[in-house]
């Protein structure tokens, strides 16, 4: 077997997780969809976020109280092996659609501010980093991590920093102009990127040295993740109003028109861009490695492999598709919705139920445990 899994251990894994949930968090919603009827942003997404690592630890907690090896063997226990199967394929249904966020981002991000040329070169480089990163495996994946999160963190705190003196509170309304209906699409969107990501090492335990070393690592990433989106956001509120805030496209760089001319940010603005979109790229070699490690399961496959550059190539043409047809993407865009929202279902209601079904199990079990004492 080549299942490039490897192990590693708590620090990696959690430096995996906020790595990609920040990236998820800041850069893959949609301005013009999020900021048109309001500036709820820096409390929708950080709440969508908030329930994805509460879902997450509850599932953690269910499978460490039954005794279940981890999440697909729970859902196999409670509705069987054929449930299993198909869980295990909707979530790297999930994951690929995941990955497909941050890596448009990444070339519509190279496209303007750096080299603009057609996307099919910026896709090649791109799809090199992806395949390099995933091909190595887990272990990687996680050392990658571990050398460049603190160097991704104060890059964000320099962003987030060095406009200080533009901030105004008066920015932060309206809240909500007519109806928070708009909202809701958004936080699911978001709700799918996150809890897939934060599923994933549950089902892949032997990869994270068991159950047991998770507890932290979603603890720990989750509330830096929480803290590092809402401040993001909510700087970005602090800047401009929903109304501006609705025509930009990655707020988060307009940012850098505020530093001073000719200071030393302005300088070092390209640098800083290029280390969060080293972040993108990891992102989507995580979510490409976990949907490529459950594709090859489902299909019974002893080498990952081929699974990695499938599912790399179909990521890119994707992302591809989705910068050539912006026109034809923002006209079917409620279809895509629709679908990430269904998705964000199917891989929550299963776990979620398979959770609570364990939970009793074992509370019976105990009970009757005790009564035969």
């Amino acid at each position: 077997m080549n299942m490039r899994e490897g192990s590693i251990g708590k620090a990696e894994i959690t430096n995996i997780l906020a790595i990609s949930l920040v990236c998820i968090g800041i850069f893959t919603f949609d301005s013009n969809s999020l900021y048109k009827e309001g500036n709820l942003a820096y409390i929708a997404l950080p709440v969508s976020l908030l329930f994805a690592i509460l879902l997450s630890f509850f599932v953690w907690w269910s499978n460490k109280k039954s005794n279940q090896a981890g999440l697909l063997e729970m859902i196999a226990s409670c509705f069987g092996e054929s449930v299993a199967a198909i869980y295990k394929a909707v979530l790297a249904i999930s994951l690929a659609g995941t990955a497909v966020a941050p890596i448009v981002r990444f070339m519509k991000m190279m496209y303007r501010y750096v080299y603009r040329t057609d996307y099919y070169s910026i896709a090649f480089c791109a799809l090199i980093g992806i395949i390099v990163l995933a091909m190595l495996g887990f272990e990687c994946i996680g050392r990658t991590s571990n050398a460049l999160s603190a160097v991704l963190l104060v890059t964000l705190a320099v962003l987030l920093i060095a406009p200080a003196q533009s901030y105004e509170f008066y920015r932060l309304y309206p809240l909500v102009k007519k109806d928070a209906a708009f909202v809701w699409p958004q936080m699911g969107e978001a709700f799918m990127g996150f809890v897939s990501l934060l599923l994933l090492p549950l089902c892949i335990p032997n990869s994270v040295h068991g159950l047991n070393n998770l507890r932290k690592p979603i603890v720990i990433a989750g509330s830096v993740s929480l803290v590092l989106v809402f401040a993001t956001l909510f700087c970005i509120s602090l800047v401009f109003p929903s109304s501006l805030l609705s025509e930009q496209w990655v707020p988060l760089f307009r940012m850098n028109t505020l530093f001073e001319a000719e200071g030393f940010f302005e300088r070092t603005e390209k640098l800083m861009m290029f280390i969060l979109m080293v972040g993108c790229i990891l992102t989507c070699a995580y979510a490409v490695f976990g949907s490529s490690r459950l594709t090859s399961s489902v299909l019974a496959q002893k080498d990952i492999r081929p699974c990695i550059a499938a599912m790399s190539f179909l990521v890119i043409t994707v992302a591809c598709f989705f910068c050539i047809n912006t026109d034809k993407i923002n006209t079917y865009g409620n279809i895509i919705t629709i679908m990430r929202l269904c998705l964000a279902g199917a891989i929550t209601l299963p776990a979620l139920a398979a959770a609570i079904i364990a939970l009793i199990r074992h509370k019976k079990d105990r009970r009757t445990l005790n009564c035969q004492n």
